[in-house]
């Protein structure tokens, strides 16, 4: 048994651990603070913002469910710092600091990332440091195979941010990421793929995006659909693949919106269709879902949702090759379970 969790699996905002952990940076950086002192403030920036795992991953019900199976985690905005590679001053500046974005992604990679990346933080635990010379756009897709079934978890953060946690406004996918995705594709004997996301590929539409961001609705824009170029690429590669040989099958899997939405995209020019599964939340309160329930992108695509109103909820995937050898049979489903009257605690997961 393998689990996929598609962002926000702990707020590490929540009860006040951003704030503290602001808090304690800017002490670091007033007048005559050493550095060494200022690296001692940002290690304890971190292991305030470390409560938010504490609270949520010691609790006997996740610790249990975590200790059961592989984990594959991507990480969201809520992983860091909510909304922090969308989040700008009205002057063009970028709200959180650098120095405080770069500790708060340390501590996602030494409790999310280091599952399937184990040496990414290297030796020096919590400590940060100097920001590089020559800071890189982040890389944190993953991509993994088991068997015939390959699975891609986009990243959809790291060509928005550097390593010295300064913001660029770039688009979503980068070129190292599209050859990613491309090169995921191409692996020989993989029969079907899972495409994951921390937000749908498809929900609002795209002029419904981008009215809502010029409503100052800013987290819009961190939507698939403001992002049509990009969108319309990957579902070309997705329905492309899935259309080249019989038998091959793609499933669309994402997070973030807080109601579970069974939808199906449909391509005109290829004939085929593509679940795509919008799976949360597990344990956090679930939202209504305001989109249309059918739209179109252009005129190839177009989708239809089927809503899980009012349940909490989760994917299970059984993926089958049968005997010839070549064709796979999916089996998604979105099961709901009833929220709880008493709802959901603070700083619970979506996952």
């Amino acid at each position: 048994m393998r689990r996929l969790h598609l962002g926000d699996q702990v707020y590490t905002w929540e009860n006040g651990c951003m704030l503290h952990a602001q808090r304690l940076m800017d002490l670091g950086r007033n007048p005559g603070v050493t550095p060494a002192l200022q690296r001692k403030m940002e290690e304890q920036a971190a292991a305030r913002l470390q409560v938010a795992y504490r609270h949520v991953w010691g609790q006997r019900w996740c610790a249990l469910a975590l200790s059961h199976a592989s984990h594959l985690m991507l990480w969201s905005d809520n992983d860091v710092t909510n909304d922090f590679t969308c989040d700008y001053n009205a002057d063009g500046t970028q709200t959180y600091d650098p120095a405080y974005l770069r500790v708060a992604i340390r501590v996602y990679e030494a409790y999310q990332k280091q599952l399937r990346a184990p040496t990414c933080c290297g030796s020096t635990g919590m400590r940060v440091g100097a920001p590089p010379a020559k800071p890189a756009l982040r890389q944190d897709w993953a991509y993994q195979r088991y068997d015939f079934v390959g699975v891609f978890l986009i990243d959809m953060r790291g060509n928005l941010v550097d390593e010295a946690g300064v913001l660029h406004r770039n688009p979503i996918l980068g070129r190292a990421q599209r050859a990613a995705l491309e090169a995921a594709f191409a692996t020989p004997g993989i029969r079907c793929m899972l495409v994951g996301a921390e937000i749908p590929f498809v929900g609002p539409t795209p002029q419904g995006c981008v009215e809502g961001v010029a409503r100052g609705m800013a987290f819009l824009g961190e939507h698939w659909p403001y992002h049509l170029e990009e969108l319309t690429w990957l579902l070309d590669l997705c329905f492309s693949w899935k259309a080249a040989e019989a038998g091959r099958e793609v499933v669309l899997l994402a997070g973030d919106i807080h109601v579970g939405v069974d939808s199906t995209i449909y391509d005109s020019a290829t004939g085929e269709s593509i679940r795509h599964v919008t799976t949360s939340p597990i344990t956090n309160a679930v939202s209504p879902f305001f989109p249309p329930r059918e739209g179109q992108l252009n005129e190839r695509y177009t989708y239809k949702h089927t809503v899980l109103d009012g349940l909490h909820n989760y994917c299970a995937l059984d993926i089958v090759l049968l005997p010839d050898g070549r064709t796979v049979q999916a089996d998604v489903v979105l099961v709901g379970v009833p929220e709880p009257k008493s709802g959901a605690s603070r700083m619970e997961p979506d996952m």
